[in-house]
């Protein structure tokens, strides 16, 4: 992944708050994330990639902040269904964001959300993935990204 790829998925995950009418959230710089300490909040997110990128993207945040977010989108009900909902939903539009960068090859799948720290929730072989630290308010979540560009011949 390059430089102007990365910052593609940083500017949508800061622009994701403003076009939800919300305060704005600070993105840390992206950094390689350790596979021994995998970044992963109380619930996740998870969309994969194929077409003209491989891999996949999860965001990952706190049960407060995503009980926080839904409140102040209009949202009173934050029992675990509606939290599971809103991680996917968010996931969703940070990926589907990005593909306004990435071109109409950058293939999204519909996203899986994920209470707890995953077990089974590991990068494809030989990928390692990039975070961009998100901090909303008080709360911190983490996009993680996990493509590369698919060289196969097609």
């Amino acid at each position: 992944m390059n430089d102007q790829q990365l910052t593609a998925f940083a500017t949508t995950a800061r622009d994701y708050f403003k076009a939800q009418g919300l305060p704005p959230a600070e993105i840390g710089n992206p950094y390689l994330m350790d596979l021994a300490e995998p970044v992963v909040y109380h619930y996740t997110g998870l969309i994969g990639i194929n077409g003209s990128f491989s891999g996949c993207i999860y965001y990952t945040a706190p049960k407060a902040m995503l009980s926080h977010l839904l409140v102040s989108l209009g949202d009173l009900d934050s029992g675990e269904d509606t939290i599971l909902d809103l991680v996917g939903e968010v996931a969703n539009v940070l990926s589907g964001n990005v593909r306004r960068v990435l071109g109409e090859n950058f293939l999204i799948t519909p996203p899986l959300a994920l209470k707890g720290e995953p077990e089974h929730l590991r990068t494809p072989m030989g990928m390692r993935p990039y975070v961009v630290p998100i901090r909303w308010k008080s709360y911190h979540a983490a996009l993680v990204v996990c493509i590369e560009a698919d060289h196969r011949p097609g």
